[in-house]
């Protein structure tokens, strides 16, 4: 090789380093902040799911307290054939759909809960099949259904309070779960 040669070699690769350089940096740089990208939709959507869980969850309770409001002031009245015991077993027979319907929600909600999920949804349930045997029975004391609402309230805070923590991660631990191809970050 000539001197000519080598110089011309010497200022290709000065030319070249610093553009392979950019390139890869540039490479890297458009791969990170898709990462970023994918994590942030994830952590919405998980925000989001917590977020519908809790309006669920306390409209679920919100049907129940109403229904047993009712309930209460239907075993004041005294004769339970009366056109306004009629009316008010109508309206908790017409509450049993929403709150079926609220608990069917809860079951689907809680699959970013895996820990305390499956509690907040027995306990929902258990709740709503009492609350069938009441409407079954058209009398009984409410104090179960009470009692298993506030299992219920706690477990559902324990259920929401876990899918915000896994949303809240540290940044990094989801963006490197990402990268590894794990599903929980």
């Amino acid at each position: 090789m000539t001197a000519d040669q080598m110089e011309y070699i010497k200022t290709f690769a000065s030319i070249l380093t610093p553009v392979l350089i950019f390139g890869f940096g540039f490479f890297l740089l458009r791969r990170t902040e898709g990462i970023k990208t994918k994590a942030a939709r994830q952590s919405e959507h998980i925000t989001r799911h917590a977020e519908y869980f809790f309006e669920t969850y306390q409209k679920y309770l919100e049907a129940l307290e109403r229904a047993l409001a009712v309930a209460t002031i239907l075993m004041t009245v005294p004769d339970k054939k009366s056109n306004r015991a009629i009316a008010l077993w109508s309206e908790i027979e017409g509450l049993y759909p929403d709150i079926s319907e609220l608990e069917l929600r809860i079951r689907r909600c809680v699959k970013f809960s895996p820990n305390n999920g499956a509690a907040a949804s027995r306990i929902a349930r258990e709740c709503l099949d009492i609350f069938a045997k009441l409407l079954s029975s058209r009398e009984g004391p409410v104090d179960p259904i009470t009692e298993k609402m506030v299992c219920f309230d706690n477990a559902a805070r324990l259920a929401h309070k876990e899918m915000l923590e896994k949303e809240s991660a540290p940044f990094w631990q989801k963006i490197f779960s990402l990268i590894l191809g794990q599903k929980k970050p």
